[in-house]
Formats: C-alpha cells, sequence, structure tokens
C-alpha cells in the first residue's frame, strides 16, 4: 500500500545528497522521487572524501545512503554526519538487513531505513523526515521567542514595587510578583492558595462596592483594608481590570499599593491643617520631585494646583493646565466613566487605581492610574495620576505570551510534560501525555511516584544523567512497559522522545522538558512488515507460479525466479520493460484492452500467450487484480502465472475431438496408450447402452465382443494396438443388453506435442441396418445400372474410347518435341488442344460420376459445422481475399439429409462469392437459413460483380456458362453441380441478382425424419 506523502510548503527543490555506487540503484531512486511529484535536486557520491566533500560544499537538507559502500558503510557515514553538527535527515537504502542491523541503524542515529525492494516508502519517508526536521526547528526558535518574552515579562513582573496579581473573576489567583508576596508576608504559593477574598478584610463596607464595581464596568480603583499572613491589617489602594485573554477566557489583573503612610499623612492632613499650610512649600518640592502627577481640582474640575511630573505625563507643563478643567484632557471614548468617578469621589468615597485614558500635548494617549479623595470642607479633590501606559502594555503582552505558550503546550500533536527538580516533580502534563501514560492526577506528584513500574529502568538514569548534565537528549522508538491500567498488565509502548534541561534565572538546571512521539503502532507495524516480507520472499522464490508485479504505466516492477524460468529472461533484462515486450502484435492489443480494466478495477482470471525469449508461444493461465494506493489511485497490478502450454495444446486437441464427437451420431472413443477407455460420446452410449461411468477403465474388446466376434479381427485390433499403429474393421459387437450390431470401425494413434503416444481415438459406426440391405442395396444397384445403361456405355466411351486416344496423342506429341525446330509450334498448338480435350473428357466423368444412381442414409447436419468446416478448407484463399463470412441459424440450424451434397451446394457456393468478388471490395459473404412446413431453404448472400439474369437467365445452369469476364479462373460446371444436387434431394435452387450489387441463392431442401432415405434418384 502506498501511504499518502505528507506536503512540505516550499518553493524551492529539496537538496539531497544521494550516497550509492549503484547507477541503477540511484536512478531508482530518482525515478521514485519524481513519480511522487517531489521537487529536488540530487548529488549523488560512492566515497568517503566526496562525501564528507558534498556535505560541506552541497549543504544537503536530507542524505540518503546504501549501506555497503567500496570505502566504507552508512554507519560510518552517520558518524561523520553527526561530527558536522548538521541537524539534518539520515535515510538509510538498503537490501534486506536484519533486524539487529535495523536497530543498530537507528540507534546510531538514522531517521528512517527503507528496503530496496520497498522503494514505494521512499516519497513518505523523505517527507517526513524533513518534516520532522522542521518541526523540531519551529519549536526550537518558538521556545526561544517564549523565553526572551516570558523573560522581559518576569523582569517587569517582579521588579514592579507595587504588589501585582493576576486573578480570575471568581477570586482564584493565578501569579503574583514579589512586591505582593513582601506585602502580605506570604509566599506566591500561599497567596495563589489564599484566593483574592483570603486577602482582605471582608468587613470592610468599601469593598462590595469596589467588586460591584469592577462587575459593572470592568475595572475599579478605590482602598480597601487587606490583612497579611500573620492577620494584621493594613489600608491599601487597588486598581482592578477586567479584560479577555486571547482565548477568551476572562481574567482580573490587581495592582495594591500600601497606603498605610499615605493614610496617616491624609489623616495628619485632615487634622493639623495648619501644620500642612507651612508644609506646602515643602511638599511642592515633593510633589514636583515625584514621578506621579499630583493636582487638585475644584468641584467645577479645574486644576487648583499641578505637579511638576504632568510635563512629564500630559505634556503639560503645570501653568498650561492651572485653571482648566481636567475632563477637556480626558479621552472622549473614557470622558463618562472618568464624570461618574469624579461624582462618586466628591460623594465622599475615595478613590483607588481608577484608569482613564487622556490626550497628550502631543496627541497620544496615555493611560493613567488614579487615586483621589475629595476634601468636604475644602471642596477640593486631591488626586494622584501615575503613568500606567507601560504598565498596561505589558499585563497584555505577558497575559498573550503566557495564552499561547499555554495553547502550544496543550495542544501540541506530541506528548509533552515538565517537571521540577531532582525528584522530577510534575508540574505540567498535555493531555496527549496523559492519554498516553493512562496516568491521571500527576501533577505536584514525583516520577517514581506516578511510574513505580519504570523503577530500575534505564530512563530513570536517564534523568539523572540529563538532569546532571544539563545536556539535552534525543532518541528514537525507545521501549516503555507501562501500567496503564492499574491492573498489573504492563503494555508496551514506543516512542521517539527528546529531553531538554530548563535553567532558572541563575542558570542552575531547575528541570526537564518533555517531548516524546508515540510511534508504537509504526514499530509493531513494520515489524510484521519485516516477519511478513521474510515470509513473503521465500514464498515469493520458491513459488510454483510466476509472480509478475507491473506500475501504473505497465512496466515491470518485479518477477520471481519461476516468472524468469517460464520467459527465458533474467529479472534485470524484465524490470522495467512494458509487459507488452513478450507478446506478439494480437496479445498487445487484447494486453492493452485488459490492463485497462485493472485500471478501472476489475480482476481478471483466462489464458494468455506470451511469447518467451527464444521466440517460443507460452500459453499461461493468469489471476491479475489491480493494486490501488491509500488515497485511491492506481499504482499497478499483480498477476499470478502458472504455463499451461502442454496443457493448452492437448485441450486443443481435445476440443477439436470433442466438437466433432459432439456433432456426430457415430460413437467416439478416447482411449489410453493401453487401450483402456477415458473417454466415450453419446453416441456410443446410444449404440452400446453403456454409459461412460461403466466403461471407464475398460477395454472396449474385453465388454463388447461375443460370441459370433470374429476372432481374426479381433486379435488383428489387438495387434495394432500394441504397435501403436491405427487401423479400419467392420465387426459385429454386443450391446449392455445383448442385442447384435455392426460396427464400421476406424482407430488412430494420438500423439502430443513431442510426437509421444498419448492414446487411440475410435469412431465407429453403426453399419446394422446397412448389413441388413446389402441383398437389397445389390438389387437396386443392378436397377440402376440398366436405367443408366445409355449414360454408363456412354462413359465408357469417354472413359476408354476417347480418352485412349487423347493418351496416346498427348504421349507422342510429348515424344516429338525433341524433333526438328519447325515442328514444335505445330506440337505446342496440337499438345494444348489434346489437354484441353483432355479437360473436357474428365468434366463430362465428373458429370457422369455426379448423375449416378444412388441410396444413401440421411443424418443430421449442422449447417454452422458446415460452414467452419468450409472456413478451414478455404483458409487461405478467405484469408488472401479478406473475406468474411457471416452466418445465422438459428431459424433453422440443422436439416436431415444427405451430408456429401449439403456440403458440396455449400461448398460451391461459397468459393464461388469469393472467385467472383468485385476486384476493389473484399467479399462480405451472408449464410442463413430458413422454413417453412416442408422445405429449409439455405440462402447464400454475396456483395460480389452479379449476374444479368434478364440476359443469362435460361442458360444460368449449363454445363461449360460463364457469366463473368476477366481472368477470373473456372470452367463453368459449379453451378450445374448445385443444381443437380438440389434436385437429387427433392428441392430446387431459387437466384436473385443484379450486376455490380451481388448474388443471392436459395436452395429449398425438402425436411425428413432421421429414419427417411433418399433412393432411385438419377442425378
Amino acid at each position: 500500500m502506498k501511504s499518502a506523502l505528507v506536503p512540505i510548503l516550499r518553493s524551492n527543490p529539496i537538496k539531497i545528497l544521494h550516497l550509492e555506487d549503484q547507477p541503477s540503484d540511484a536512478d531508482q531512486v530518482a525515478y521514485i522521487l519524481k513519480k511522487a511529484d517531489i521537487a529536488f535536486e540530487l548529488k549523488l557520491v560512492s566515497t568517503r572524501i566526496e562525501y564528507i566533500d558534498a556535505l560541506e560544499t552541497f549543504e544537503p537538507e536530507v542524505v540518503l545512503s546504501d549501506h555497503s559502500l567500496p570505502s566504507f558503510n552508512s554507519i560510518e557515514a552517520l558518524e561523520i554526519l553527526r561530527t558536522t553538527k548538521s541537524k539534518i535527515p539520515f535515510v538509510l537504502i538498503t537490501g534486506t538487513v536484519s533486524e539487529e542491523f535495523a536497530v543498530e541503524a537507528m540507534h546510531a542515529g538514522a531517521d528512517d531505513y527503507i528496503l530496496k525492494d520497498r522503494m514505494q516508502r521512499l516519497p513518505n519517508a523523505v517527507t517526513n523526515a524533513l518534516q520532522k526536521y522542521q518541526i523540531k526547528k519551529e519549536q526550537e526558535e518558538a521556545e526561544t521567542k517564549i523565553k526572551e518574552s516570558e523573560a522581559k515579562y518576569r523582569s517587569f513582573f517582579e521588579n514592579s514595587m507595587d504588589g501585582m496579581m493576576l486573578t480570575i473573576t471568581d477570586g482564584k489567583i493565578l501569579a503574583a510578583n514579589p512586591a505582593a508576596c513582601a506585602m502580605f508576608n506570604m509566599t506566591e504559593q500561599e497567596i495563589c492558595e489564599s484566593g483574592r477574598f483570603g486577602l482582605v478584610d471582608l468587613s470592610d463596607p468599601r469593598l462590595m462596592p469596589l467588586i460591584e464595581q469592577r462587575q459593572l464596568t470592568g475595572n475599579a480603583r478605590g482602598e480597601v483594608t487587606f490583612q497579611r499572613k500573620d492577620g494584621s491589617k493594613f489600608p491599601g489602594e487597588i486598581t482592578s481590570s477586567l479584560f479577555v485573554d486571547a482565548y477568551g477566557n476572562e481574567r482580573t489583573s490587581m495592582i495594591i499599593r500600601d497606603i498605610t503612610e499615605r493614610i496617616v499623612a491624609e489623616e495628619k492632613i485632615a487634622t493639623t491643617t495648619s501644620s500642612l499650610q507651612k508644609a506646602l512649600d515643602e511638599l511642592k518640592k515633593v510633589m514636583d520631585s515625584s514621578l506621579d502627577m499630583i493636582c487638585a481640582v475644584d468641584e467645577d474640575g479645574c486644576f487648583l494646583q499641578v505637579s511638576a511630573a504632568s510635563e512629564m505625563i500630559l505634556g503639560y507643563a503645570p501653568d498650561e493646565l492651572l485653571g482648566k478643567k481636567i475632563f477637556n484632557f480626558v479621552y472622549p471614548e473614557d470622558l463618562s466613566k472618568t464624570e461618574h468617578s469624579a461624582q462618586h469621589v466628591m460623594a465622599g468615597n475615595a478613590l483607588t487605581n481608577f484608569e482613564n485614558r487622556y490626550v497628550r500635548k502631543d496627541g497620544s494617549l496615555v493611560t493613567i492610574a488614579w487615586s483621589a479623595r475629595w476634601d468636604e470642607n475644602e471642596r477640593i479633590r486631591y488626586g494622584v495620576a501615575r503613568d500606567v501606559t507601560k504598565l498596561k502594555n505589558a499585563e497584555k503582552l505577558i497575559v498573550a505570551e503566557r495564552k499561547r505558550l499555554s495553547d502550544l503546550f496543550m495542544n501540541a500533536p506530541v506528548s509533552m510534560c515538565i517537571t521540577k527538580g531532582k525528584d522530577y516533580v510534575f508540574e505540567l502534563a498535555n493531555p496527549i501525555y496523559l492519554e498516553l501514560s493512562g496516568k491521571k492526577n500527576i501533577i505536584g506528584k514525583p516520577f517514581r511516584e506516578v511510574f513505580p513500574e519504570l523503577e530500575g529502568h534505564d530512563l530513570v538514569k536517564l534523568l539523572d544523567s540529563i538532569y546532571d548534565s544539563g545536556q539535552p537528549f534525543q532518541a528514537n522508538e525507545i521501549e516503555y512497559k507501562i501500567d496503564r491500567d492499574g491492573n498489573g498488565n504492563f503494555t508496551s509502548m514506543y516512542q521517539n522522545v527528546f529531553q531538554q534541561p530548563y535553567r532558572d534565572i541563575d542558570g542552575n538546571v531547575a528541570g526537564l522538558f518533555y517531548f516524546g512521539v508515540d510511534v508504537t503502532e509504526q514499530v509493531v507495524a513494520r515489524r510484521k512488515i519485516e516477519e511478513a516480507q521474510k515470509r513473503y520472499r521465500q514464498i515469493v522464490e520458491t513459488a510454483q507460479e510466476g509472480i509478475w508485479v507491473v506500475d501504473r504505466l505497465d512496466k515491470t516492477t518485479f518477477v520471481n525466479g519461476k516468472m524468469c524460468e517460464l520467459f527465458g529472461y533474467t529479472p534485470e533484462e524484465m524490470i522495467g520493460e512494458e509487459i507488452y515486450a513478450f507478446m506478439d502484435d494480437e496479445g498487445k492489443e487484447i494486453a492493452a484492452n485488459l490492463m485497462q480494466e485493472r485500471k478501472n478495477g476489475k480482476s481478471g482470471q483466462g489464458h494468455f500467450k506470451y511469447i518467451s525469449k527464444t521466440g517460443k508461444e507460452i500459453w499461461t493461465n493468469i489471476s491479475a487484480n489491480p493494486l490501488f494506493g491509500e488515497d485511491g489511485s492506481y499504482e499497478g497490478a499483480l498477476a499470478m502465472i502458472t504455463d499451461i502450454t502442454e496443457q493448452k495444446k492437448i485441450e486443443e486437441e481435445n476440443k477439436k475431438l470433442s466438437d466433432v464427437a459432439s456433432l456426430t451420431v457415430n460413437a467416439v472413443i478416447v482411449t489410453d496408450i493401453e487401450g483402456r477407455i477415458t473417454w466415450v460420446n453419446k453416441g456410443f452410449e446410444r449404440i452400446t447402452e453403456y454409459t461412460l461411468i461403466e466403461v471407464m477403465g475398460q477395454k472396449p474388446g474385453h465388454l463388447l465382443q461375443g460370441p459370433n466376434t470374429d476372432k481374426a479381427t479381433s486379435k488383428y485390433m489387438g495387434d495394432c494396438i500394441k504397435n501403436s499403429q491405427g487401423f479400419r474393421v467392420e465387426i459385429l459387437n454386443y450391446s449392455k443388453s445383448g442385442r447384435e450390431y455392426w460396427l464400421d470401425i476406424e482407430v488412430r494413434p494420438i500423439h502430443n506435442s513431442q510426437h509421444k503416444l498419448t492414446g487411440f481415438m475410435a469412431i465407429e459406426q453403426d453399419i446394422t441396418d446397412q448389413k441388413k440391405v446389402e441383398l437389397e442395396r445389390l438389387a437396386l444397384i443392378d436397377s440402376l445400372q440398366n436405367r443408366n445403361k445409355d449414360l454408363q456405355q456412354f462413359s465408357y466411351i469417354v472413359s476408354h474410347n476417347l480418352r485412349a486416344p487423347i493418351a496416346k496423342i498427348m504421349g507422342l506429341v510429348s515424344i516429338m518435341e525433341s524433333e526438328s525446330e519447325e515442328n514444335k509450334f505445330l506440337l505446342t498448338k496440337l499438345n494444348e488442344e489434346a489437354a484441353q480435350l483432355d479437360e473436357v473428357v474428365k468434366d463430362i466423368n465428373t458429370i457422369v460420376s455426379a448423375r449416378k444412381s444412388t441410396k444413401e442414409k440421411m443424418e443430421q447436419i449442422f449447417f454452422e459445422t458446415k460452414v467452419n468446416l468450409i472456413r478451414q478448407v478455404l483458409e487461405e484463399t478467405i484469408s488472401e481475399n479478406q473475406a468474411t463470412i457471416i452466418t445465422d441459424f438459428s431459424a433453422a440450424p440443422n436439416i436431415w439429409s444427405i451430408k456429401s451434397y449439403v456440403y458440396s451446394i455449400m461448398y460451391n457456393l461459397i468459393s464461388n462469392s469469393i472467385k467472383y468478388r468485385k476486384t476493389d471490395v473484399p467479399p462480405l459473404i451472408e449464410v442463413r437459413s430458413t422454413q417453412d412446413e416442408k422445405f429449409i431453404c439455405l440462402s447464400v448472400k454475396d456483395n460480389g460483380e452479379g449476374i444479368d439474369l434478364v440476359k443469362n437467365g435460361n442458360k444460368l445452369f449449363g454445363l461449360y456458362k460463364r457469366f463473368h469476364t476477366g481472368n477470373v479462373p473456372g470452367k463453368g460446371i459449379g453451378l450445374n453441380l448445385i443444381k443437380t444436387h438440389a434436385e437429387s434431394l427433392g428441392g430446387r435452387v431459387e437466384i436473385d441478382s443484379e450486376l455490380n450489387k451481388g448474388t443471392t441463392f436459395h436452395i429449398y431442401i425438402p425436411k425428413h425424419d432421421n429414419n427417411t432415405e433418399i433412393a432411385n434418384h438419377t442425378l
């Protein structure tokens, strides 16, 4: 089965370095890759020096290598490749190898290996290997980018002075930075486990409004009371924003600032106005030195005081802002919520970490986090604004990167996990890893606890080695035996493994990344295939049938030894050749149609003729089946071939015998060389009353002869059989019921193509009735002789009195030819006239012989059989003139009549149709039969020259009458014989003809049953 290729998206051809010393094998590799529509640039090398040079100068993307080479082997080639640190696939292409060698090659670093008699795997092997390395490269690049991004995110996150947390909307905390841990005196894990509501004072009345605000608007900023790990409480300013990550999940970011000191300061400001006033100058200095913009606005929103940070945050100097409304600088989309927050503050509510956007002087946007409160006495709002634009962008980037990392990890097409520490505690595991391992709830558990069955396995030592060395590890088809179901039953699985240590911020190994590709099915399938291939090779090479495989172009891709023995070729001579190279022209046309059926998905079986290397015809029995790839495309065909040449010859002989025997009313017997019966026809069963089963294996003489059988005749027959001679006798036999009957027996020996005797065939005619009427026949003959006395006398005169002088004349002429030259001309003319006269006498004898009285017993005559016999007799004439004979005897397939007359009529009509054809048109002859109550009409129609019936109708059947011009040979007696024979049978002849359009003869023959005889008809 051919596997579907995995496409590699690229515009340039694959650079392939092929290590091979056999050009034919290299050509086959190139052919297979081209056939698979793989664009490639191939460099062929065969020595170590060429190989090393090509690795440096050619820069291949994949290496294909034979195992055995003149100066080194594939294992050495692998070692050379690895020393170059080139990360390219290495595919081994070799003959049949042991399983141990295959394992050694794969352990040595080969990505795949292909047997040379299974080259159809090569395209998949190349594309799969390239894809694997491409995926690996992309993973490494992705990991690098992720690490860089996470490092940036981690640096910002961990170095922020404010406490930062990433939470879920239900209150679960996903992450907390060091500032938050210090603020709450907790570790990050403790913060995550406590949850959002474990960090706040739930009795603080400001908490619920903040939550409702965040739920309503997606953002909230305010002050609430927080509590530390030891239960101590502190006031804090919190900014909370709701966002949706790249996966559509709702997340919440929280920024918390400890405002204990600020609260104390505010309380002091509220209670010590005078002291505050005195410190305004100092405060202004503090304000101007702060990176946060500190401002005061009146109840109308106009700036009363602004710190110097306004120029850094908004791009405006403080003087440019004083007296102007703060709302004039708010980004229009945020104006509504800003006004609402102002009303909220002026209602006596403190505002913490409220975020909105402002339009800077240069037109750019800046995101500001506000803390504000309202002084009811002074009717002034005091606020602190911090530029959090970078923080917001960082938060988005961190969330997006974490989302990408999580997606990559959870949806990767390979099994992945992350372990921490020397105990290899599972921190993460993707679904494929859990599915393959059959384990659940492994997060937080050490490797040995999750996989106790692997204790003592080399894998544990390998983990320690990777962890201690800090070096990555890669291997293919590592076998594990895992108790997946926890019932003590271990399941073997194979994986291609890559393990990579990861380090902490100090550069120390902190844990391991694990990547695994499950190749269990491939390994098991490959081993089964390898075992099957061994068995298949043994079966194929020892098979007594020829095995022939062709590709979709009908070219030979495989033949076994029996196939080569049968055709006389070597495998190398046959492979690559089209199947048509072993056929004659007729066979090629038939085979082309049969191969089209294979391409249409049809199997086939039958007999077919091939031509061997020596030119010998070989008849075979073929069972052929189409071959299809996994995508359903036609890839070729497989045929099982058996030599039936001898069987075919015997079948042809037997068919001829069977055809003749089945059509005759006579008995037919076939025996072995000892004269024991092997087959009889129905005529035998009818005459002897014995069935084939009853007589099988018996000698006819022992079974059928009786007391009145002539002993001398019987002995003569036995002697001929012993001497392998044919014979013909008349003998008296006995039927099963004891009835006596006379037979006319003709026996002939049967030989095969090597002229070896294989048996005898006997044709037996029942002549019992003829024997009984012999006296009557003699009397009838005497009567006929008297009635035809004049004709016989004439015949005698012609035969003796006339022919004798003619013969003497011709003899004298031949003697006189040696005389003088002056007589030669006269002698030549005399000889020609004598020869013509002799031909006339012969014709008269023919007519006289045909007109003799006769009394013959009728036989059942099958028209189709007679036409086939005439085809054989006229085979050369039919072929030379490209004549076509069409028959239709469906209306009357047979007739009871005199066989010789009917045959003569049909023969003369068909031969005349060919003889008097048009010179430029191949003869088309239609022979049909019809019947009415009294007659069966035999019609013969041709497309020849035709006859002018108006001119020649009254002399059509006369002797020596010819109606065609030209050099067509003939004597003009054929139609006379046809008419004479038809009338002697009691019938008649009718003719339809027209010049240049052809002629149709209708011969009407009376119907008779099988007991009727035609007697005393004088022809």
